[in-house]
């Protein structure tokens, strides 16, 4: 058994990728966001040496609120003039449905929105397929291919000037057909598309459309900071858009525990990397503890003269947490035991939160 004692050191995450996940990511009930619309125009969407810059873009004021119900893995997401319906699973999120001022779909071959877990080069892709109508008036087919890539990371420099780290961009690219006939046809039936169905029609579809939609998420909050959509036809762009979400706005989040913790660590290293390292004497807030390790497990052995609650999370250097453990009670000794055998090989670190004073340390399994 290989045994050390810990006091305090501050491991670096600054500029590291977060990796989007279920306990991290997930959409929940009530959860309202406000956005405000940017100019594209002004925004670098490539980002220079894996920077993304909101610096001197002004933000209108006029907010975009958007809703999220949840009931039994649907999700209802509405926004101004559209709403959208999305099965989720702890393997992620698909839309079954879409609706707006023209269109009313429904979707008989999903398309895979979010898919977790998701790290830096990890893709999805696959054929959408739908009914519905249009206008109101006429059936429509709505069909396609996407791929979803988390295609870069960085930092995110914010309007005020204050820098994000841990940022991963997901870069959705899409192509769209679809076919119109007459409102009865939904009463009479249709023939359901194949794969095979969607690759002929597009390959003689002259009208399709082109969508690149971008989602730049941050560790430590739930949904994208920022959000930008370019369609275009025939090479020619017809919307643009780019919605930026207030930091301050998801933090007040509900059921947001776990990334509260991430931020928090996220700061705390940030703080270590810019003051080097950070040495704690063993009796300073009468709190000390050990760790040990052996090929099945890490054990953190602790003496308190008195506490109110200890959160440990077990993390890998993305953010992403793997275990949350908590111990609540009075002053005296005890230990917190995280389970490693189901771990990868490679680095991980254990967060501790005591009564608001943070401790972290790395180790590794091999």
């Amino acid at each position: 058994m290989r045994k050390f004692l810990l006091y305090i050191t501050l491991t670096s995450l600054p500029g590291q990728a977060q990796e989007i996940n279920f306990e991290q990511n997930w959409i929940v009930d009530r959860d309202s966001l406000v956005q405000r619309k940017m100019n594209l125009k002004e925004f670098d969407l490539q980002g220079k040496d894996r920077t993304w810059s909101l610096k001197g873009i002004e933000a209108d004021k006029k907010e975009y609120r958007s809703r999220f119900l949840e009931k039994e893995g649907t999700v209802i997401g509405m926004e101004p003039c559209s709403r959208m319906t999305y099965e989720q699973t702890k393997d992620g999120l698909k839309v079954t449905a879409t609706e707006d001022n023209l269109t009313r779909i429904s979707y008989d071959m999903p398309e895979e929105w979010l898919h977790f877990p998701m790290k830096q080069g990890d893709s999805i892709r696959g054929y959408f397929h739908g009914i519905g109508l249009y206008c109101g008036e006429l059936f429509m087919r709505r069909f396609g291919t996407y791929q979803t890539k988390a295609d870069s990371t960085g930092k995110l420099i914010l309007p005020n000037g204050e820098t994000l780290n841990g940022i991963m961009r997901l870069h959705t690219e899409r192509y769209v057909s679809a076919v119109y006939g007459d409102k009865d046809m939904l009463r009479k039936g249709v023939p359901t598309y194949t794969v095979d169905s969607i690759i002929k029609r597009m390959a003689v579809d002259t009208l399709m459309l082109h969508e690149n939609h971008y989602r730049w998420f941050a560790a430590g909050y739930r949904y994208p900071i920022l959000e930008a959509k370019v369609i275009t036809f025939k090479d020619k762009p017809i919307e643009e858009l780019l919605f930026y979400c207030l930091p301050e706005e998801q933090e007040l989040l509900a059921s947001n525990d776990v990334n509260k913790e991430v931020r928090e660590a996220v700061a705390r290293s940030e703080k270590g990397s810019q003051a080097g390292d950070e040495t704690k004497t063993r009796g300073e807030n009468g709190f000390c503890y050990e760790i040990s390790q052996n090929d099945y497990s890490v054990t953190i052995r602790y003496q308190a003269d008195h506490y109110e609650k200890i959160t440990a999370l077990l993390t890998n250097n993305q953010g992403i947490v793997y275990q949350r453990l908590e111990k609540t009670g009075l002053a005296g000794s005890g230990q917190i035991e995280f389970n490693t055998s189901g771990l990868r090989r490679g680095q991980y670190i254990i967060y501790m939160n005591v009564d608001g004073t943070g401790y972290a340390e790395k180790f590794s399994v091999k």
